[in-house]
């Protein structure tokens, strides 16, 4: 019998870890596929900060703006008063669906790309409807915006 219970929990973990092995295959393939796309030139938006020290733009793909299932995102952060690109900010964003009440249950990774650019990937947006990314950038004196867009 204890070889028996062995040999279920055993089936247990691997049926438990399936969605999970899946789930990662599925995310590399489209991290891929988003990969050997190039961002437009001309952003989507154009922002402020909510203080006003950075202009944003925002590029995406696999469209513009953003769509239902994984996105890819530019941010290229400007310093406001001088139009130079601001480097070693941190980015922190949540991608949020304010109708629902929640987030998308992926929080991006933010990678440094280069003369103020920052790409986040995976902005997961699950459903239709109003989504925000709400974005903080930078640590010790953050500011913040947040895009809002509709996703059809």
């Amino acid at each position: 019998m204890p070889r028996l219970n062995t040999l279920v929990s055993a089936g247990l973990v691997l049926v438990a870890l399936a969605p999970i092995v899946a789930c990662s295959s599925v995310d590399s393939t489209a991290k891929d596929q988003l990969s050997s796309l190039t961002f437009a030139e001309e952003p989507w938006l154009r922002l402020h900060s909510d203080e006003g020290r950075f202009e944003v733009e925002l590029r995406s793909l696999p469209a513009s703006p953003p769509v239902r299932g994984d996105n890819r995102i530019e941010l290229r952060v400007l310093d406001a008063d001088t139009g130079s690109g601001i480097e070693g900010l941190a980015i922190d964003m949540v991608p949020f669906m304010p109708a629902m009440g929640h987030g998308s249950g992926v929080d991006p990774s933010s990678t440094e790309v280069g003369d103020g650019g920052y790409e986040l990937y995976p902005v997961r947006l699950s459903m239709p409807g109003r989504w925000e990314l709400r974005t903080t950038l930078g640590d010790a004196d953050p500011d913040t915006l947040t895009p809002t867009f509709e996703v059809p």
